[in-house]
């Protein structure tokens, strides 16, 4: 943080707060911005862009800490028309998968349709689509592991065998840029996937769905109703049917969901996992000789990585299978008032209404269609301009300045929010 008599507002007044945290929390001081200083401040640390249709943020407020979420927005035109990408990617652990993913899969997806597309004569199957965009999530993350068991082809067997400066010879490359080093890296560290395709003439979507990212749909239904979808799921360890599913699939391992994580140690589960992450996809063997050696940190906020590796008896605990949803839109438009909004974002949005005791996320979402939706195709003088700055001006507390203000300058040391990217789509 800046010296007090050099802070970027020092014009401003102080003020403590505990960020609702509760006794022991803080308290921190903050800064007592007032409008419109304060919409300013935010749209310079959310960044607001639009591309097209598609309004962006990306937000963290602690200047000191980058991001480790990601976005695409994409167009892909093609011989039947433009094929529109969106995706967004939540890296953990290290923002190295999250960075890999995003420069690989987009590619590989697109090569992927246009095979399936040549082979259908260019008629769209959604079950086609659906398949690939699947795949292409898990094949994208088995070519990780593929790629950790390339550099001792021996496997095990090898690899027991060799002294830990006999593996940090190997994964200790960077005197040759590290393509070693960074193949263990993207293993070690993990990224949700949230990745939506929408064909020519939108009317259809497909959304798959790794990790805990969130995509809603909403149709206007009247000027003052919209019907929300949900088309991601969000499996964690604190949902009752995955932690019984868990413990059915490796009995007699107590630990194989501990404070609501799986071997203690991450939240998203078997069915949609995320992508890396694999100390809870190889044997243990991979994760205390390789992993442990790792120039690169290797750290989970819950659980030292020695407890989570002494934990694991019968891995795969993650799966990289995503969850896919497909919706038609050719009757929906009929009846949809004119609005069809898709919202994709990162779980930090939601962690925001969660904090403000509004977890129905459905209602929620119906909140963030009107903020969201509504083109306002530019006033350079308006800051609200961009839909997705509107709902993240809302979750940070909306009409309540002083709320904002706080989770805006609250001056303490690493993360007060999570990252926090959102991406609005107007598809009519």
């Amino acid at each position: 943080m800046a010296s007090r008599d050099h802070h970027p507002l020092a014009q401003y007044p102080t003020a403590q707060t505990d960020l609702g945290w509760g006794a022991g929390a803080g308290p921190w001081d903050y800064r007592k911005v007032p409008e419109p200083t304060l919409s300013s401040l935010l749209a310079a640390v959310a960044k607001p862009n639009t591309i097209g249709s598609v309004d962006i943020i990306d937000f963290q407020p602690q200047a000191e800490q980058s991001s480790e979420d990601l976005h695409i927005v994409q167009d892909w035109t093609l011989q039947n028309g433009t094929w529109k990408l969106l995706a967004v990617f939540d890296g953990h652990a290290g923002g190295e998968t999250a960075k890999h993913i995003a420069a690989t899969l987009p590619g590989q997806l697109q090569s992927a349709l246009v095979d399936a597309l040549v082979r259908s004569e260019w008629k769209i199957d959604p079950i086609s689509v659906s398949n690939l965009l699947s795949e292409a999530i898990i094949s994208y993350d088995d070519s990780l592991m593929n790629d950790l068991y390339d550099l001792f082809p021996g496997g095990l067997e090898e690899l027991e065998k060799l002294s830990d400066n006999e593996v940090k010879a190997v994964i200790h490359d960077s005197a040759t840029d590290g393509p070693n080093h960074a193949k263990v890296a993207r293993c070690m560290q993990g990224s949700t996937a949230l990745v939506s395709l929408v064909d020519p003439d939108r009317d259809n979507i497909w959304v798959a769905s790794v990790g805990d990212c969130q995509a809603v749909l909403g149709v206007r239904v009247d000027p003052s109703t919209w019907r929300v979808s949900t088309l991601s799921a969000n499996h964690n360890a604190t949902v009752p049917s995955e932690i019984e599913a868990l413990r059915s699939a490796h009995p007699g391992e107590s630990e194989v969901v501990l404070n609501n994580r799986v071997l203690g140690g991450i939240a998203v589960t078997r069915d949609t996992s995320a992508v890396g992450d694999h100390i809870f996809k190889v044997d243990k063997l991979w994760c205390s000789k390789v992993f442990m050696n790792a120039e690169q940190p290797f750290k989970f906020h819950s659980a030292k990585p020695e407890t989570l590796i002494s934990r694991i008896y019968t891995p795969p605990y993650l799966s990289n299978k995503p969850d896919m949803q497909h919706v038609n839109l050719t009757q929906i438009k009929a009846f949809a008032g004119g609005e069809i909004t898709l919202i994709l974002c990162s779980d930090g949005l939601v962690d925001l209404f969660d904090a403000r005791d509004e977890p129905d996320l459905k209602k929620v979402a119906e909140r963030w269609m009107e903020l969201g939706s509504a083109a306002n195709p530019g006033n350079p003088k308006d800051v609200y301009a961009n839909g997705a700055l509107r709902v993240l001006r809302e979750g940070l507390g909306g009409k309540d300045e002083d709320r904002v203000a706080q989770l805006l300058t609250v001056e303490m040391s690493g993360k007060w929010l999570d990252d926090i990217t959102t991406l609005v789509y107007r598809l009519q």
